[in-house]
Parts: structure tokens; C-alpha cells; sequence
């Protein structure tokens, strides 16, 4: 949680660290997928940091392109960009599990859009984001198409980022 330090309001931060603090034993255990990318116990943290140091990058080597980008959102929409897969996998608990790498499956009574359950979630811990933050978050995963909205910098960002690790790195 060192990045926090990163967000300058004091209250936003207190916010942001709750959230946090609230989701940290599932962000650190759960994988960033069940069949492709970090799907092991910890890919979701593993997959989370190589996003922000690839968005961080992006941030810095195009800073002249997103003058409205601070690292603070940067940062905030990496942070809860899957914060939904602390919830949308749970351990097996049949006996094939134990020889898995990825011991985990898909929550089978799942309802939620990933986005949208991550913003209600930001708005439970009275974490306000900005209007770039949430469309950092609702097209991360490419879901330009979804929203009648233009294609968000930060998004691109984040999406780009989120591709390298998922399908570069998959580590």
C-alpha cells in the first residue's frame, strides 16, 4: 500500500487505504484469472503491480498526451481496476484442488458487471473518484463500445498496461 502515498487528500487516501485494508487478504491470495494470466494463489498482486509499474511508464513517457492525467489516477483506477476478482473466484474444495496450480474457481452465482461492482464498492468506503477514475475502471478491459462515452486517456492507459502483464507477462 505504499502507492497510497500518492493520493494527495488525506480523507480520499483514509478512503482508498479502507478498501484496501477490507479486500487485502483476497488481493493478496487470489489469482488474476482462473485459466489464463497469474492464475495462481497471488497472481491478482502479482498481476495489480505489474499494471501499475507498466501504467506508471506509460504515464511518464507520454505525459505530454494526457495533460488531465495526474499519477494519483493513474494509480487509483490500477488499484481497483480488478478489485471485483477478490470476489468473482473462491478456493475449490474438492480434493482435485490440492494438485492444482490454481486451486480456485469462477463464484458460480456471480451477478455483477466487474466495473460496475468495483465502483459501488469505492462509493460503500465514501471513495470519491473522479470522472476520469471511473471511466479508468469501466474500460480497462477494452469496454469502449459498452459506454456511449469517448475513449478515456487514463483507459488507455490502463487497458494497455493491463494487456502487457495479462498477455506479455502472464507471469
Amino acid at each position: 500500500m505504499a502507492g497510497l502515498k500518492l493520493i494527495q487528500d488525506k480523507q480520499r487516501r483514509l478512503c482508498m487505504h479502507r478498501l484496501l485494508d477490507f479486500y487485502k487478504e483476497k488481493f493478496i491470495s487470489n489469482p488474476a484469472a482462473v485459466k489464463h494470466h497469474h492464475n495462481r494463489v497471488g497472481g491478482l498482486c502479482v498481476h495489480t503491480s505489474q499494471v501499475l509499474g507498466l501504467a506508471l511508464q506509460m504515464y511518464h513517457d507520454f505525459r505530454a498526451n494526457v495533460p488531465d492525467v495526474s499519477m494519483e489516477n493513474v494509480y487509483v483506477a490500477v488499484i481497483l481496476h480488478d478489485l471485483s476478482k477478490t470476489q468473482l473466484y473462491r478456493l475449490r474444495d474438492d480434493d482435485a484442488a490440492l494438485n492444482l496450480s490454481c486451486p480456485f474457481e469462477y463464484v458460480p452465482d456471480w451477478k455483477y458487471e466487474h466495473d460496475i461492482w468495483t465502483l459501488s464498492e469505492a462509493a460503500r468506503f465514501e471513495l470519491l473518484l473522479s470522472y476520469d477514475e471511473m471511466m479508468g475502471v469501466m474500460q480497462a478491459h477494452g469496454g469502449w463500445s459498452k459506454l456511449n462515452e469517448p475513449v478515456n486517456k487514463l483507459a488507455v492507459i490502463v487497458h494497455c498496461a493491463d494487456m502487457m502483464s495479462s498477455q506479455l507477462l502472464k507471469r
